[in-house]
């Protein structure tokens, strides 16, 4: 897999468990927030395992930077972790 299309999967996980279509469905079961910084080639995830609220802190967070030597093995732990908590969800 190309470094993008594991961004590409990770922002369709992150929009599968949060999709645009369904309000404040990020309280109600894992949610993922995905921030790409192209100028600095980093993808930053946030997720919040049991739910977002304001005042939340994330579960996990990651900092993957594409250009890095570990980032093809970064993305798909983090694909891996979407998925596991889709799947939990039923949504996969």
């Amino acid at each position: 897999m190309t470094i993008k299309q594991h961004v590409m999967r990770i922002m369709e996980l992150a929009l599968l468990l949060c999709p645009p279509e369904v309000e404040d469905v990020g309280r109600s079961r894992a949610a993922a927030f995905v921030n790409w910084l192209p100028h600095c080639s980093c993808l930053s995830i946030h997720v919040y395992r049991d739910g977002w609220d304001f005042d939340a802190d994330p579960t996990t967070d990651y900092s993957i930077y594409t250009d890095h030597e570990n980032a093809d093995r970064e993305l798909a732990e983090v694909e891996i972790y979407l998925e596991i908590l889709a799947r939990e969800a039923g949504l996969l």
